[in-house]
């Protein structure tokens, strides 16, 4: 499936040098680390907020966890959640083949960039398609997107269960 329309038409209208990537069906921007072969820190995970009455795009690495009281700062916010799929659908107007882009602009909202992500040199980023990634260098996307940089993401932790010790076996005397 190519790049979507409005993307292209943004991109190419601002003059944005870009790589596209198709690849497997993904739904997460882990998956799409796993499936392009890159780490995690390179591929933007795209989160909507709800800050009071307001939305934004958050933007942060796919190895990263949202903090939302960090957000909540950041946003000089009251209260700060994920919404709903109802209000996601309802706001965006995303239809059923459809995932979240990387680019608030295309919905008219405020972006938010993690700062730890703002310092790759280019990034990996969502088009709202679930088989095509686009690749830009971070100073394109930041003068393409003005987002507010901040400190909101928390690594995730990744816990590996030990093994255990097989007992070993004993060998019958004859």
């Amino acid at each position: 499936m190519p790049l979507p329309k409005k993307l292209l038409a943004f991109l190419e209208r601002a003059k944005t040098p870009y790589e596209p990537f198709s690849h497997r069906v993904v739904y997460t921007a882990y998956d799409t680390a796993q499936t392009l072969r890159v780490k995690v820190t390179e591929v933007a995970k795209p989160l909507l907020v709800k800050a009071d009455k307001r939305f934004a795009l958050a933007l942060l690495s796919a190895g990263h966890t949202l903090d939302l009281t960090k957000v909540t700062k950041l946003l000089n916010a009251k209260k700060v959640r994920i919404p709903t799929e109802k209000e996601i659908l309802a706001l965006l107007k995303l239809k059923k083949k459809e995932g979240l882009s990387s680019f608030g602009s295309l919905y008219a909202l405020p972006t938010l960039l993690e700062k730890s992500f703002a310092k790759n040199v280019k990034g990996i980023f969502s088009t709202g398609s679930f088989t095509d990634s686009v690749k830009i260098k971070l100073k394109d996307f930041i003068k393409l997107e003005s987002p507010t940089v901040g400190i909101f993401g928390l690594v995730k932790k990744v816990v590996v269960p030990k093994k255990k010790k097989s007992p070993k076996k004993q060998r019958s005397k004859k």
